[in-house]
């Protein structure tokens, strides 16, 4: 699979998750509790997941070629 695929079905996976969380499960709050309490982030909360489940996915890719080098 070429790198432009891998990015392609990432950023679609991410899309799906994202509103999947939002839209069907209804979850658009943080429980920031020791902090600030449930922070209300509305439509952000699809952004923010969208990008966390991003970042996490290039993390362990990143993470999986290094234990190969090893």
């Amino acid at each position: 699979m070429t790198a432009k695929m891998k990015l392609i079905w990432m950023f679609g996976f991410s899309a799906f998750i994202s509103f999947w969380f939002y839209d069907k499960l209804g979850i658009d709050r943080v429980n920031l509790r020791p902090f600030a309490g449930q922070v209300d982030l509305g439509i952000r909360y699809a952004i923010i997941t969208f990008f966390f489940t991003i970042t996490i996915v290039n993390a362990i890719n990143i993470t999986d070629g290094l234990d190969g080098l090893v």
